[in-house]
């Protein structure tokens, strides 16, 4: 294993470099190797703009400070693309692009990114916003202790994107979407949070597991809604967790799936043509099953408000099974079923 420094062009008393460029280093890099770039150095100085491809198991580390209780990071590299089933760690490093349509993170062809300690940025403020990270093709992401940093263009499409792959988060803020098809997620004690459309958005066949994290966000328009969690012929499971959207009847959204509720609190929940199990939930706002949906459980709270809306509405021949019902308001009609 061998260990490359990026930094400036030192020379020592002999003429040589003693640091490498971080293409070079790249390029040179075999599997197990490590790239160490200097504190305080950036290799591109926010002129390269061009994302490097990676097909080796490497390592990329930077450096952190911390001042006056504030993270920096002293390294910025552009984006990168892995591929070819390579496996590369990042670490204490701030991955930046200042171009719309690009990716700060691609992911692809069965390979592997482990991101620890790092920011994630889109400079950009007019165009178009592609996936801040983009994951296909059987690959695995793991983010831990990572922000990714808000989008200051407002066209709904900033988002994590996994397609047939698998991606986990922990101890994270997401600034940004994730969009999941036929994907596997994981969530855990992070906070997710998206104002121009969905904050998270599973599809076709998806396996979702949300563990003591904060969603908030969504969009309310004129002509159209986005929930702040929108599951379709999926699989839910969400355990501890606060979704957040208020003044809506639908933050949590599901249709043809399945869907496990513990614990956790919830502003309104939604379901058509769903199976269904929830305990010690504390639905804020209202509960609406439809079209043949199926609820089972031993206990769940509906606080409902005083704003006219139907706390509890059944319809469309579905069928709930409950111990416990418990309303924290009273509301005319406080219960509504509907053939």
């Amino acid at each position: 294993m061998s260990n490359y420094l990026v930094g400036p062009d030192k020379k020592n008393l002999f003429g040589r470099r003693s640091t490498w460029d971080f293409d070079q280093a790249i390029e040179a890099s075999s599997d197990g190797d490590v790239i160490e770039i200097e504190a305080g150095f950036d290799p591109f100085n926010g002129q390269n703009n061009q994302s490097i491809v990676i097909t080796k198991s490497i390592t990329i580390q930077g450096h952190v400070e911390n001042r006056e209780n504030e993270h920096i990071y002293t390294n910025t590299i552009d984006g990168i693309v892995v591929k070819d089933g390579a496996t590369v760690t990042l670490q204490n490093i701030c991955i930046q692009k200042n171009t719309d349509k690009s990716n700060a993170i691609t992911v692809r062809m069965g390979s592997t990114v482990i991101a620890e300690d790092v920011y994630l940025i889109n400079k950009s403020t007019t165009g178009t916003n592609y996936p801040i990270v983009y994951i296909s093709g059987n690959s695995h992401v793991q983010l831990k202790n990572v922000t990714v940093g808000a989008s200051k263009i407002s066209d709904g499409k900033h988002r994590i994107y996994v397609e047939n792959s698998e991606l986990t988060i922990r101890n994270s803020w997401i600034c940004a979407k994730v969009y999941l098809k036929h994907a596997q997620f994981l969530c855990h004690k992070s906070q997710l949070e998206y104002t121009d459309g969905c904050v998270l958005n599973g599809n076709e066949q998806s396996t979702i597991q949300l563990i003591s994290s904060t969603l908030t966000g969504g969009k309310i328009l004129s002509k159209e809604v986005y929930p702040c969690v929108h599951i379709c012929d999926s699989k839910l499971t969400c355990q501890d967790c606060s979704i957040n959207q208020p003044k809506f009847d639908m933050a949590l959204l599901v249709l043809n799936s399945q869907m496990t509720l513990k614990g956790g609190q919830v502003d309104s929940v939604s379901l058509d043509h769903t199976t269904a199990n929830i305990n010690e939930t504390l639905i804020r706002e209202s509960f609406a099953i439809e079209n043949g949906t199926q609820v089972t459980g031993n206990r769940f709270f509906i606080l409902g408000r005083d704003n006219g809306k139907v706390n509890l509405y059944i319809a469309g021949r579905s069928n709930i099974q409950v111990c416990h019902i418990i309303f924290g308001q009273i509301s005319n009609p406080n219960l509504k079923l509907w053939a």
